[in-house]
């Protein structure tokens, strides 16, 4: 070997290196394939006849000759290479609680019967009147939920308690040809229905497990999910009526690259009315 000649030191062959992603405003996102090795031509033809006979084509190829040689290849990103997730394990997932106040008188330790209404409205009159203290509830409508309690909470000022609720959010941000976008269209059936927990469809990879709160169930309330417990004394309840909401969009830019920004929100509740709101045949409904 002459002095001054270079030695490269590394593998004689090409070698595929780990494969990249690009986007294009026409065209959407394509898979970048990438091989690394000599100044060879032979191995640099070869190489490109077999980058050529690959199914699907590439729809183009760059030869960058160096020490070492670098060779592009640019495929469409169709569903026979490899598969980098669905919308909802590419999406952003967050889970947050907040308080929800409800009157006091729809609490289960008031609702042991269908005839608790009556009496409860009957306390109600009576401390208005003045005249709540001189009467054992409990004794006058024996069975029928912890009256006694109700009327010394009225009396100092306590007309409604605390339970929870949630919103769950799931945000993707994709490019406006990205199939992930028609994967979230073909969703908008469920647009203001109320769905169960599983409907939603929450991936393994977001670790958000579906959420649950401790609150007294009425032996006569029916149709809750429960973790543990029975009706008619303390459970943990999942949440699992989930109204949909409308989705919201925006417009962002990265560089020169416009992209589509979706936010999807469901309301959990322990339960919606099968009145007022649409339930789906999973989701039956725990409220008249």
């Amino acid at each position: 070997m002459a002095a001054g000649d270079a030695v490269v030191k590394g593998s004689a062959e090409f070698t595929e290196q780990p494969y990249g992603r690009k986007w294009a405003k026409s065209s959407g996102w394509a898979k970048v394939r990438q091989w690394e090795g000599p100044y060879d031509n032979t191995k640099i033809e070869t190489l490109i006849t077999t980058i050529e006979a690959l199914s699907p084509a590439a729809e183009d190829i760059e030869i960058v000759r160096g020490w070492p040689t670098v060779v592009r290849a640019t495929f469409p990103d169709d569903t026979s290479e490899p598969n980098p997730g669905t919308a909802d394990d590419l999406a952003e997932w967050s889970l947050e609680s907040y308080d929800l106040e409800k009157e006091l008188g729809t609490h289960g330790k008031f609702h042991a019967s269908a005839a608790s209404a009556s009496a409860l409205a009957t306390i109600d009159a009576a401390i208005k009147r003045g005249e709540a203290y001189n009467v054992d509830y409990e004794a006058l409508y024996p069975s029928l939920g912890e009256f006694n309690a109700y009327r010394d909470l009225r009396g100092v000022g306590v007309d409604s308690y605390v339970t929870d609720a949630y919103v769950l959010r799931r945000s993707l941000t994709c490019s406006r040809t990205s199939t992930y976008l028609q994967e979230w269209q073909a969703a908008a059936d469920k647009l203001g229905k109320i769905i169960s927990w599983n409907e939603i469809g929450v991936p393994a990879s977001a670790k958000i497990e579906q959420p649950w709160t401790r609150m007294y169930v009425a032996s006569i309330w029916g149709g809750f999910k429960l973790k543990s417990g029975s009706a008619g004394g303390w459970c943990d309840v999942f949440f699992d009526e989930w109204r949909v909401k409308a989705p919201s969009v925006r417009w962002t830019r990265e560089g020169r690259a416009k992209r589509r920004q979706i936010v999807q929100e469901y309301v959990g509740a322990l339960g919606w009315s099968k009145t007022l709101y649409d339930h789906t045949d999973t989701a039956a409904g725990v409220y008249p």
